[in-house]
């Protein structure tokens, strides 16, 4: 009877014990999954918003560059440097605007940054061409105040898009960033609660480990036979 009675209690405990591991083997694998969550949330929020909003600083300022140098070259009466070093000069603007926009489109994008993106493209090319046609007419002293009047009006159109383009995809990273970082902050609570759960289950372990323990402990003392001598 006795031999029965040790028996049933190991069982009773095996049983009321097997769920912990299990708890604490689920809890583990999905906080693996979390950490991996929030490394790709912190990359992407990396790689794919804060490399592409410096680029943006950097396409904003090559086009103020690139106006500003042809408006100073219009505005001398007496160029003191020939057109065509003007001309290799925005092409070396134009050049790093090109890469720019290369490592832009490599990043991930949302549909939105994908058409903003796309209609800066074309300003771009629509300014570019614009500013072809201002340094070929102020080449010559003839034709010098026709190229003046083009750039101040007819240029400054898609140079406005270009500019205008820029601050929208500037928004849009903010905006995207921002919903970034709240999944992270998401993926983070959720990490928290799990790790909370696991300290509350090993507790639980702990706390029944001295419940059934205990009792067969003191049930051993009691049985020991008393001697007199």
């Amino acid at each position: 009877m006795k031999t029965l009675f040790f028996y049933q209690r190991p069982t009773k405990s095996v049983l009321l014990l097997l769920p912990i591991p299990v708890v604490v083997m689920i809890t583990s694998l999905s906080m693996w999954g979390n950490m991996r969550s929030m490394d790709r949330a912190l990359m992407s929020v990396y790689e794919d918003r804060h490399k592409p909003a410096v680029g943006i600083v950097y396409l904003s300022e090559s086009i103020h560059t690139k106006r500003e140098r042809v408006e100073s070259y219009l505005a001398t009466q007496t160029p003191l440097q020939p057109v065509e070093n003007l001309q290799n000069q925005l092409r070396r603007c134009d050049a790093e605007m090109q890469q720019t926009i290369h490592h832009f489109e490599k990043t991930v994008l949302t549909k939105a940054e994908s058409q903003k993106l796309l209609l800066l493209k074309q300003s771009i090319t629509t300014y570019n061409r614009m500013e072809n046609s201002v340094l070929r007419l102020a080449g010559s002293a003839d034709t010098r105040e026709a190229a003046s009047q083009l750039f101040s009006q007819q240029a400054a159109i898609p140079f406005q898009q270009v500019v205008q383009s820029l601050h929208q995809l500037a928004r849009i990273q903010s905006e995207v960033g921002q919903e970034s970082v709240r999944k992270f902050h998401q993926e983070a609570d959720l990490f928290y609660s799990q790790s909370t759960l696991q300290m509350v289950v090993a507790f639980g372990i702990s706390l029944l480990l001295l419940v059934l323990i205990y009792p067969r402990k003191k049930l051993r003392h009691e049985s020991t036979p008393f001697h007199l001598n």
